[in-house]
């Protein structure tokens, strides 16, 4: 029973959190539904691995300590594992990979996004509604002898073994009616009744346009705010322990583009903190420039046509599955990922600038 009453009562408090406004309880939602599966999916690999062992009648077992041990360390191996197995899809692995994408940065990064907790919280109710139901306790059940618990009063039952009962009344219900597939459906239905409005697909492009709209925006202030600038000066703030290049190229009156200096953050973003811990200025100078002699330079790093492009693959979600429209959309946030981040820190950068500039001007 501890196994059974530990899925129903993690699901009716994710129930509790999926239907509140708050996205604090959003977000602790997500992470409730996600373990929950993590935890389904271990016990079947759990109980796989279990009978799958090296004897003098079938030989060396199926899966080694490698693979066992990889797939308690990483849930793609944990999904890759179920689908090879066929106890999912293709497309559940695709979904349930991206919700635990979310799960992972809204738990360890403490971090919230309206459009991905909608998404996560109906993939996983659709998936728990789909395949627990079949999977139950993905084990064992034992009976508890214990008097039943309303699921709602459950938080006062000391042992957590007692049977919930998920309507008002006991009954003469069969004990062993719990380790039935149309007990854990009905239970299930009864702890799940969150429901999203819409169609999925429309809040995947809605998550694609809001990505874009990001980076076109950051674009829009660089070249505007940026526009005749000399960006020698803003890459000195920046990278002035690295190199004093910039300050020299400034002086000497060579000019520096938005798009050439988005090029030199691309170049060096991912080699930054490596650099400032090398400790001699002569040797982490060196390696900054040769850094940025391997950068094969672009004239133009991200142009309006490729947003476009972006916008355009966006609108065309609503003719695709979801598990396409997700793989879509992370396909489309990894091209844009450097360029993303490389505008991204430019414009804060420049904006920095600016102000500096601003704060001299009146003397501070």
């Amino acid at each position: 029973m501890m196994f059974l009453n530990q899925i129903l009562i993690q699901l009716h408090e994710a129930n509790r959190y999926a239907s509140a406004e708050n996205p604090h309880f959003r977000r602790l939602a997500v992470v409730l539904l996600d373990n929950t599966i993590e935890l389904q999916l271990r016990r079947k690999a759990e109980f796989l691995f279990f009978s799958d062992f090296t004897n003098w009648i079938t030989g060396v077992r199926k899966y080694d300590a490698r693979v066992r041990r990889d797939v308690f360390r990483y849930y793609p191996r944990l999904t890759n594992l179920a689908l090879s197995e066929g106890w999912i899809t293709e497309d559940d692995v695709r979904l349930l990979n991206y919700s635990h994408r979310v799960r992972n940065c809204f738990y360890h990064e403490g971090g919230y996004d309206s459009l991905d907790a909608e998404m996560a919280i109906r993939f996983l109710y659709r998936f728990i509604k789909s395949h627990v139901p079949q999977w139950r306790s993905s084990g064992l059940t034992m009976l508890s002898s214990r008097d039943p618990y309303n699921i709602a009063a459950a938080s006062d039952e000391p042992t957590g073994t007692a049977p919930l009962l998920i309507s008002p009344e006991p009954g003469d219900a069969d004990p062993w009616e719990v380790t039935t597939e149309e007990y854990w459906q009905k239970a299930i239905d009864h702890v799940l009744t969150y429901q999203g409005s819409g169609d999925v697909r429309e809040l995947i492009e809605k998550k694609i346009i809001s990505l874009i709209d990001e980076i076109e925006s950051k674009l829009d202030f660089v070249e505007c705010d940026g526009e005749g600038l000399d960006f020698n000066a803003v890459l000195s703030h920046r990278f002035s322990v690295l190199s004093d290049v910039f300050f020299r190229e400034e002086l000497a009156g060579r000019k520096i583009s938005h798009n050439a200096a988005l090029n030199i953050y691309l170049a060096s973003l991912d080699e930054e903190e490596r650099l400032l811990d090398i400790p001699d200025a002569a040797a982490r100078a060196k390696e900054f420039h040769r850094i940025l002699n391997d950068h094969q330079f672009q004239k133009c790093p991200l142009t309006r046509q490729q947003l476009n492009g972006y916008r355009s693959e966006a609108n065309a979600i609503a003719s695709h599955t979801e598990a396409d429209g997700i793989e879509g959309f992370l396909r489309i946030e990894e091209r844009l990922h450097s360029v993303r981040r490389a505008l991204s820190e430019l414009a804060s950068d420049l904006d920095g600038y600016n102000q500096l500039c601003i704060d001299l001007a009146r003397g501070k």
